[in-house]
């Protein structure tokens, strides 16, 4: 779906009170063979040491995929992958300069468009709290766009500065100052932190450092670049997993239309000419629905029988 995207056409769409469905359209056909080809070719996938390792045929763990120098991209969301992939390179001694970039751009669309996902909370309707629901929605908005969080998340990010764990390492630490667990062992205080103090004041154990994954500002600006509204891409949501699971299920798993052809030996056009009357149906559910209440007529899920 991330690559049907780019091309700037949703496989579902919603526009007004129309659902459209474009599993048909040039632009998605056109992508989802070039995908098919790309995997005929051996160029998507698990290799068969990833596959060994517990790697399933369209999926392999950021932990996993760079190690063995056999995977060149991995078509996820860096804000985790990233972090994961680069500690296992560091961990394993490996010399590395991981970097992420966006999907490509369709060379054919108008625009550089960029698939994104949508988040939210619900407040139920009788909720006995509705204030502190609301509270809470702000609290967070405000968190993520709040100048002074934004400064410090990005200076966290890029910093080279060593961390370490709060507690001494050592289960034997006895400490009997104020700051200790209830096992004696060293609890570090703001002021030692502050400090820089680097062995534990009780024992004299080493400090044991915390493994971080340094971002470069170029990739944290790029990042924050590709998850904005106001930046070079035009952000699209595809509606083809926001309805319900009978929907979701003829994209994902067994026999699906946007997985089977990248990971299976099944063809993309012969999918269509076997689902698409299916998904027709399940969006002739949600239309009506559409239709009823746009003439006056308060509807909801499900639509009885009639």
């Amino acid at each position: 779906m991330i690559f049907v995207v780019t091309t700037g056409t949703k496989i579902v769409d919603i526009q007004g009170n129309e659902i459209i469905n474009n599993l048909r359209n040039e632009n998605v056909s056109r992508c989802m063979l070039w995908l098919e080809n790309m995997r005929r070719q051996g160029l998507l996938g698990a290799s068969a040491e990833q596959k060994a390792l517990g790697a399933s045929s369209g999926f392999v763990s950021p932990d996993q995929a760079f190690v063995d120098g056999n995977l060149l991209f991995l078509g996820m969301d860096p804000s985790w992958t990233y972090p994961s992939a680069k500690e296992a390179l560091d961990k394993k001694g490996i010399e590395n300069d991981i970097k992420f970039l966006p999907f490509p751009g369709d060379e054919l669309s108008d625009k550089y468009y960029s698939g994104i996902d949508t988040f939210g909370y619900l407040i139920p309707s009788g909720a006995p709290n509705v204030k502190g629901a609301v509270d809470w929605i702000n609290l967070n908005r405000i968190e993520e766009i709040d100048e002074v969080n934004i400064a410090k998340y990005k200076a966290e990010a890029i910093s080279t500065e060593k961390t370490y764990y709060p507690k001494c390492s050592n289960a034997e630490c006895g400490d009997t100052s104020d700051s200790h667990d209830d096992k004696g062992r060293h609890i570090y205080t703001d002021e030692e932190n502050q400090l820089g103090i680097s062995v534990c004041p009780s024992c004299g154990t080493a400090r044991k450092e915390k493994y971080k994954a340094v971002w470069s500002e170029e990739q944290y600006d790029l990042y924050q670049e590709m998850m904005s509204t106001d930046g070079r891409f035009t952000m699209l949501f595809d509606h083809c997993y926001g309805f319900g699971d009978d929907i979701s299920r003829l994209f994902d798993g067994d026999e699906s239309l946007l997985d089977s052809p990248l990971w299976e030996d099944l063809n993309f056009t012969s999918l269509v000419e076997s689902k698409n009357s299916v998904l027709e149906g399940y969006l002739n559910h949600y239309r009506d629905i559409m239709r009823k209440n746009a003439e006056g007529e308060l509807v909801t899920y499900p639509v009885e029988n009639s």
